[in-house]
């Protein structure tokens, strides 16, 4: 814990159509833990791409505080973004963003955030998250980069969260390190926040995990069936991995989940493939390939069948921003 009470200045970078509600769970700690500690612990700055206000999706439109050359004040900046986050990334931005890590002042992402750090050649050997949606795409495109799926990570000097309130979470976990767990329990009482969650705790509820303790082997075959979506198994062999006849597992499916073992590899499978078709820049054969299928044609027919659309009519046709 740092003895300092010297003011920590956090910038914030906002992408276009960041959330909300991941922003103020970001920010609002800080201003918290101030009034707690009753002096100025914390402050903070808005920076935009253009140095002009910017639209989160919700439409609220936010001003920046200080001009993206005002930056020699910080000591972390976060980068705030959400859906589409590659598509406001220029070689400009990776440029200040290198600029400022070079400092060797905290860096963090929420959500996307993540997204235009790894796009900007800044994400080393850290342990990096994003928001489950991006997750996928995100490891297809960056197999070397260690991005988990925890709900935020935090190391002092790197921090990362999924987004929405996990946000609150890992400022909580940055309060504690600097200034202390008492200070860090009132910030979570003012917020009605009464345990902070620990980082390792899993962005979702998996399938498998509600229903492992009706069916422990049930959930088992789902976990089989995730590890094998690129190359798909028998559901014969899922039912051997697990220890149950195939007649077993084909009862267990239709009695728990309502389907047959069949369709619902068929379902994960479709949907990691639909991720990918809207949060990355693959190729609609790539992901394909990626998601089990041998041909395009084979893989159009199985989507079409079960979201009865084309997988070309989610795929993301986004003109990216022209550079700053």
């Amino acid at each position: 814990m740092s003895e300092s009470k010297r003011t920590f200045n956090m910038g914030f970078l906002l992408i276009p159509e960041f959330a909300l509600l991941s922003f103020a769970a970001t920010i609002d700690p800080l201003r918290m833990a101030n009034r707690m500690a009753k002096q100025d612990l914390y402050h903070w700055d808005l920076y935009t791409l253009d140095d002009q206000g910017v639209v989160p999706s919700n439409g609220i439109e936010l001003q920046p505080t200080r001009r993206r050359n005002d930056t020699e004040h910080l000591d972390g900046l976060i980068v705030v973004a959400s859906k589409d986050a590659n598509l406001y990334h220029t070689k400009e931005i990776a440029r200040w963003l290198t600029r400022i890590k070079q400092r060797r002042i905290l860096l963090g992402a929420t959500s996307g955030g993540t997204i235009i750090l790894a796009m900007s050649g800044l994400l080393g050997d850290e342990t990096w998250t994003t928001h489950w949606e991006f997750i996928d795409g995100f490891k297809e495109k960056y197999p070397k980069l260690n991005i988990t799926s925890d709900i935020y990570e935090f190391d002092g000097q790197r921090m990362s969260c999924s987004g929405g309130t996990a946000a609150l979470d890992m400022m909580l976990q940055l309060i504690t390190f600097q200034h202390g767990t008492e200070l860090a329990n009132k910030v979570a009482a003012q917020c009605i926040h009464p345990d902070i969650r620990p980082a390792h705790e899993q962005q979702r509820i998996a399938l498998g995990a509600r229903v492992s303790m009706k069916h422990p082997r049930l959930a088992k075959a789902i976990q089989v069936m995730k590890k094998h979506i690129e190359e798909p198994i028998s559901c014969q062999q899922v039912a051997e991995d697990v220890g149950m006849s195939q007649r077993q597992m084909e009862r267990v499916f239709k009695e728990h989940l309502d389907q047959r073992p069949n369709r619902y590899y068929l379902k994960l499978r479709l949907e990691k493939a639909r991720l990918l078709l809207e949060q990355s820049d693959m190729s609609i054969l790539d992901i394909a390939m990626a998601c089990g299928f041998q041909s395009t044609s084979h893989f159009s027919q199985c989507y079409k069948r079960t979201y009865q659309r084309l997988p070309s009519s989610d795929k993301r046709k986004h003109t990216p921003l022209a550079k700053l």
